[in-house]
């Protein structure tokens, strides 16, 4: 969990702190689609992937 959750920081010095602000940073230009194409993937897949830890851990 924490290397995810160190994963996660790493993207997050972009400014944004959801997949959804990431996205909304790109469509208003802040970012280009295709220099922020793997970040977003990869912070889509890690926020998944901390959901599921966190729900391991709830049971």
């Amino acid at each position: 969990m924490e290397r995810i959750r160190t994963d996660i920081i790493c993207v997050l010095c972009c400014g944004v702190q959801t997949v959804e602000q990431l996205d909304s940073a790109i469509e208003g230009g802040r970012f280009h689609e295709a220099e922020a194409f793997e970040d977003y993937f990869r912070f889509d897949y890690l926020e998944s992937e901390l959901g599921s830890v966190r729900e391991l851990l709830a049971r």
